[in-house]
């Protein structure tokens, strides 16, 4: 399945199963957002994905909180 052009948002992406979808997702051409609320893990999962040649991005927060979600 092509995701060209599709970009994704994936909460709790910095490791685990969330991580693997973003992974997966990636590697079908989509564009990812990775979402988690450990900064290092997310930089490193960042970093890892650049070093694939992903197109990525990281947003360090915590989505269960309005407050959180409303600074994006």
């Amino acid at each position: 399945m092509s995701l060209e052009d599709r970009v994704a948002l994936i909460t709790g992406s910095a490791s685990g199963m969330g991580k693997q979808t973003a992974l997966r997702m990636a590697k079908a051409g989509c564009a990812i957002v990775v979402n988690d609320i450990n900064e290092e893990k997310l930089s490193a999962t960042v970093e890892e994905f650049r070093s694939l040649d992903f197109q990525v991005i990281g947003v360090a927060a915590n989505i269960c909180t309005r407050m959180m979600c409303a600074q994006w």
